[in-house]
């Protein structure tokens, strides 16, 4: 018989996930040397950002290459870590936010957030760093904010859960964020 964890006190995070596809198609800097928004070495969006562009009535506009996807709405246990235990884990001193969101296979799997692993083994996570957290709202009650955050959080890391339980072994997947303030482009999307 399989043991399965059970999320305590669920709420639901909406993550944006950035989309390496509508990112690379943006060219940043128009017919300069980078062709696209997205490095498929290092998996990331290149750092541009341009503040030249003017909208219709000649203000001046800024664009970033960054491009989401539609957010997904995900059943998550909120953590709030003191001080002191974000010190100690995973950003030395000076943490940058005390926010983990605790998400289960099962639900990453019924949405299609896990990748095929070998031998039946569904436990990588389809979300990565810098995907957008959008807002965490009551589980059963769509559009009803629980926690307003005062800067956008993004997803800084994403570590396995919960050893020896459930049919892959693990049946946790813990998301560490960071947040920064939105840069002039960010604040519309």
């Amino acid at each position: 018989m399989t043991m399965r964890v059970p999320l305590l006190a669920p709420s639901a995070v909406l993550i944006s996930r950035l989309s390496p596809t509508m990112t690379s198609r943006v060219d940043p800097d128009g017919a300069g040397p980078i062709v696209g928004g997205y490095d498929p070495i290092l998996r990331e969006p290149y750092p541009y950002e341009d503040t030249t562009q003017t909208t219709a009535s000649g203000e001046e506009k800024a664009v970033t290459t960054v491009r989401y996807s539609p957010h997904v709405r995900i059943p998550c246990q909120v953590e709030i870590k003191t001080f002191e235990e974000l010190r100690q884990t995973f950003s030395g001193d000076a943490p940058v936010t005390n926010m983990v969101f605790v998400l289960h296979n099962k639900d990453l799997k019924r949405l299609g957030l896990l990748f095929d692993g070998a031998a039946g083994c569904n436990c990588v996570p389809k979300l990565k760093t810098n995907d957008r957290i959008d807002r965490v709202e009551v589980l059963r009650s769509p559009g009803t904010i629980s926690h307003p955050f005062k800067e956008k959080l993004f997803v800084f890391r994403i570590d396995p859960g919960s050893w020896g339980m459930g049919p892959s072994g693990q049946d946790l997947q813990i998301v560490w964020t960071s947040n920064r303030p939105a840069t002039p482009a960010e604040v519309g999307q």
